[in-house]
């Protein structure tokens, strides 16, 4: 392998609210999270790969697809949280997560967003994000939306159907993919940021950046299949791999 020029973190819990250890399913011939961890193989020239669980499972079924894995030692609030814990053992000034449940995520745009996160200097946390393609989507509180201002610099993220007297094709208004970069020093004292008034309100952890003014870009991509969060969602998955 070539010197990495960032790492890869793919966090991954067992239990799941809306459909109870997703990641172990296997209807297709291979669990969910193998799925996921098979996307990302074509990211491997330029990034290690880690898997950060709570689970002797998950670790024993990913472990041949990463470069590493590490058993979490508690529960964690968020999969940011999950991934601090191993700093220590990250070589590179940038880090990307990826949930563990994105069997479908672009691999190009990942390799654009890092791409574009590494040659911005003030830039220390960055996300991904894709026009709403409907009024119905927009208006989903599980569809998280974030404003962008000038420079794909984020405003504000909400679960709320923004801007007020908008529609879901203002300009400047994305659906948020849930995929994070970050750089190393950020995820340091990530822990250590105080947890803002509407970050607890629209439970979004990505609200602890703007609430803690530090700059978070966002690159608009121009679609992305959604992550698996229910059985529907796993039943169109297998579909599509026919």
């Amino acid at each position: 392998m070539s010197m990495s020029k960032y790492t890869i973190v793919v966090p991954a819990r067992l239990e799941s609210t809306r459909l109870p250890r997703k990641l172990l399913l296997d209807d297709t011939g291979k669990t969910l999270l193998e799925h996921s961890l098979e996307n990302l193989q074509v990211l491997r020239d330029e990034a290690e790969l880690f898997l950060v669980t709570d689970s002797e499972l998950l670790a024993e079924k990913g472990k041949a697809l990463v470069d590493s894995v590490h058993i979490s030692t508690r529960e964690f609030e968020s999969g940011t949280a999950r991934i601090s814990e191993i700093l220590s053992q990250i070589k590179t000034d940038y880090l990307l997560n990826v949930q563990a449940d994105e069997p479908e995520m672009d691999a190009g745009a990942l390799k654009s967003l890092m791409a574009r996160m590494m040659s911005e200097t003030d830039v220390q946390m960055a996300t991904l994000g894709t026009p709403f393609t409907s009024k119905e989507s927009w208006q989903n509180h599980n569809a998280v939306k974030v404003l962008c201002g000038h420079n794909d610099k984020a405003l504000y993220f909400s679960r709320t159907a923004l801007p007020y007297g908008g529609s879901f094709d203002s300009p400047g208004v994305l659906h948020h993919i849930g995929v994070y970069a970050y750089k190393k020093e950020l995820l340091a004292r990530w822990g250590s940021l105080p947890q803002g008034h509407f970050e607890s309100l629209e439970r979004l952890e990505q609200l602890r950046a703007l609430e803690n003014d530090i700059s978070l870009l966002v690159l608009p991509v121009s679609c992305a299949q959604k992550g698996i969060d229910t059985l529907e969602d796993y039943n169109h998955f297998k579909n599509r791999l026919g």
